[in-house]
């Protein structure tokens, strides 16, 4: 799930929530939401948040589209 995701990759960064939530220019208290699963990043937020973590929105959402041949 994505809260999940989002707090092993921010630990694993070695970054806090409020490094992160600067970066998003959110509150500290806005990014904790995510991370809890009490709210939910809009489209831009997941892009960004892609980008410092330097994974794929797909794999933030752990979507794998399955391929057809």
């Amino acid at each position: 799930m994505l809260p999940e995701k989002l707090k092993s990759l921010r630990e694993g960064a070695n970054l806090t929530q409020k490094q992160v939530a600067d970066v998003l220019n959110v509150d500290r208290s806005t990014y904790t939401y995510y991370e809890l699963g009490k709210s939910r990043p809009d489209m831009d937020a997941l892009i960004q948040l892609a980008s410092i973590f330097k994974v794929s929105v797909d794999e933030l959402l752990d979507y794998h589209p399955k391929m057809e041949a």
